[in-house]
């Protein structure tokens, strides 16, 4: 400035010297205008806002730059030091769009680079929060009802809004449980169906020629398809693939009608136009969020999306269109237009462990640190009952023998990791023996009352909530006989002739039947068992030595066993002895009969001969005994007096 006043000076100076030469005066100075800065001296500040904040990670942000009027030139967006690009400035703004920030907080600066009236400043800083990504998990149960122990696949698929899930897996609940987990499988397919795509212009069939489906765009942040109605029936038509049978779909779009207010049907058909659900749309000259939903059927994989049947020359404007597999719509309807691949990731999980009953699954995604967790609406599964309960019954030992205490072992077979729970009965053909209550899926009773033979042994399983009753196929357990013992014994040996002798004879304890007893070889009777023991009593045996023998054939249970013998001595007894005469007193001459009468025991008379004697005369040394145990001797030879008249016994096998 200083220099520009001695200019000045000088200048004046020339003019005075030269007046003379002038014709007239002049008077000028050089006018200095320097550039001005945006924020100062009443000049608009650069600014930088935000579409929005905070954002998702992947949709698209606007940064606007806002300049002092008359300014020129470029603004360049900056992340903290990192230039997210550069843009012209057209009229007072200038304009950048970027998905590509990351998760996290981010201060945006608009760099100005300055022209020839403004010098170059940067904004104040703004901060953006970008949150990450929405997702959506989607269950697929690829059987129910299923049966215990049959394998059930879980798969989910999430839908990240058009990037990638990274995160290491799934997780899989029954109710709050968790049953299992996934490993992530990234996938980029054109369409997951869970956010598939926007549905282009092109991609839509009309069903009359005059309707119109044509692109009306993109403008800013819309890709609006625009079609005119040729009255009730014009219409136009998306085929939508790739479907989960027996699933919710639905339909979604931001939809106006520019002229009106016009309500506009959404309708879903299968395949046959058959329609499977429909919804009125009460669209309006703004932008407004409509959506319907209809369930596939069972082995419906394709569908049709139908809008329109609105009055003639009506225009609709579609923006945004997707087909989720979900029963709401989800939240990436609002896009900037771009037709976005189904891009996200699949899990599965397989399992043949859950109990029977009705499961509420769920799968839930952890999300990682560019993608937020998820989880999906809840899918019912029935388990039922395993109808085809096996069970197997083995014994320990076979054959057996009668009174051996045998194991047998029941065993019901899972299908699946579930333990069968509940008790075991076991049979003899149709009779209960035993019971037992399964640990770890088995059970064992021991018994040793079988009876020797063939027997029908069967396992009869009384079910639980996981598994049916059943009845396991029969073993036949052959019990053979036991060795069967036998031993006698005498109540007294030696015992004395006409007294009673008891023979005892000893079997197993629960043996049946007869013992028969033999002196010698013949049978002097026979014995019921019972409790184990056979008696005799008898009180017929004679004077001497007997061989005793006892002897038994046995029973359904025990063999035969060998004879068992005693010896058995009987002494000979004293018999009583009466002698009389007749007649007495008698008279010398006359005939005397002298009458000696033998008694025995047990109604055994004495044999053999009576010897008779008048004191130490003898007058007949062996009169026969008759059968009635009487002797008779008569005499006339007697003298008168008084005579001792003496009988003695000879004695025989039995008396003395």
């Amino acid at each position: 400035m200083k220099s520009c006043r001695i200019l000045a000076v000088l200048l004046s100076l020339l003019l005075a010297l030269n007046t003379g030469y002038a014709q007239h005066s002049t008077a000028s100075y050089v006018q200095v205008v320097n550039q001005a800065t945006p924020g100062q001296g009443g000049i608009s500040a650069v600014t930088v806002s935000s579409s929005g904040s905070p954002s998702n990670y992947t949709i698209p942000v606007t940064f606007t730059a806002a300049v002092p009027s008359g300014a020129t030139g470029t603004i360049t967006f900056k992340d903290g030091t990192n230039a997210l690009g550069t843009v012209a400035i057209t009229g007072t703004t200038a304009t950048l769009t970027t998905s590509t920030l990351t998760v996290g907080t981010h201060s945006i600066t608009g760099s100005y680079s300055g022209d020839s009236n403004f010098v170059a400043v940067s904004s104040a800083a703004i901060s953006q929060v970008v949150n990450t990504a929405d997702s959506v998990t989607r269950l697929a149960i690829n059987s129910s009802p299923a049966m215990l122990g049959t394998p059930v696949t879980f798969t989910a698929k999430i839908s990240t809004g058009g990037m990638a899930a990274t995160g290491l897996n799934i997780s899989f609940y029954d109710g709050a449980t968790s049953v299992g987990a996934g490993s992530v499988s990234p996938s980029n397919t054109t369409n997951l169906l869970l956010y598939s795509n926007n549905l282009t212009a092109a991609s839509w069939s009309t069903n009359q020629a005059t309707v119109g489906a044509t692109a009306q765009g993109p403008t800013t942040n819309t890709q609006a398809s625009t079609f005119t109605s040729n009255g009730a029936n014009g219409y136009i038509v998306q085929t939508v693939s790739g479907l989960t049978a027996s699933a919710p779909m639905t339909f979604s779009a931001w939809m106006r009608v520019p002229s009106g207010t016009q309500s506009v049907p959404l309708t879903i058909t299968n395949t046959s136009n058959t329609p499977l659900a429909s919804q009125s749309c009460p669209a309006s000259s703004t932008w407004t969020r409509c959506s319907v939903t209809a369930t596939t059927g069972a082995g419906m994989t394709s569908a049709k999306v139908l809008i329109g049947g609105v009055g003639n020359g009506i225009q609709v404007q579609l923006w945004g269109e997707q087909v989720e597999e979900a029963a709401t719509p989800g939240p990436y309807v609002q896009t900037d237009g771009t037709a976005l691949a189904g891009s996200g990731a699949t899990a599965s999980f397989t399992t043949s462990n859950l109990p029977a009953g009705t499961h509420t699954i769920t799968a839930q995604y952890a999300g990682d640190p560019s993608v937020g967790a998820s989880t999906s609406e809840p899918e019912t599964l029935i388990i039922t009952e395993d109808s085809s309960t096996h069970v197997t019954l083995a014994s320990g030992t076979n054959p057996s023998t009668y009174g051996q205490s045998v194991t047998f072992t029941a065993t019901v077979t899972p299908v699946s990791a579930i333990t069968p729970t509940g008790s075991i009965t076991f049979n003899d053909g149709a009779t209960p023996i035993g019971t037992g209550t399964l640990s770890n899926g088995s059970v064992q009773f021991s018994t040793s009352a079988l009876t020797a033979g063939s027997h029908s042994i069967t396992a009869v399983y009384s079910g639980d909530t996981d598994y049916d009753d059943a009845t396991s196929s029969p073993v036949s357990q052959t019990v053979n006989q036991a060795a069967g013992t036998l031993s006698v014994a005498s109540s007294g040996s030696p015992s004395a002739f006409g007294t009673s002798v008891t023979f005892t004879a000893t079997v197993p304890s629960d043996a049946t039947g007869t013992v028969t007893f033999k002196d010698g070889s013949t049978t002097i009777g026979t014995g019921t068992i019972t409790g184990g023991v056979a008696s005799l009593t008898t009180n017929a045996l004679t004077a001497g030595t007997h061989t005793i023998t006892a002897s038994w054939p046995g029973d359904n249970n025990y063999s035969s066993p060998a004879n068992a013998t005693v010896t058995q001595i009987v002494n000979t007894v004293i018999a009583n002895m009466a002698i009389s005469g007749i007649p007495n007193p008698s008279t010398y001459g006359t005939t005397v009969t002298i009458t000696v009468t033998m008694t025995g025991v047990i109604g055994i008379t004495p044999t053999g001969t009576v010897s008779i004697s008048d004191g130490a005369t003898v007058l007949n040394a062996a009169v026969s005994i008759d059968g009635s145990g009487n002797a008779t001797f008569t005499t006339s030879a007697l003298g008168a007096g008084s005579h001792n008249i003496i009988a003695t016994y000879s004695g025989d096998n039995n008396y003395n």
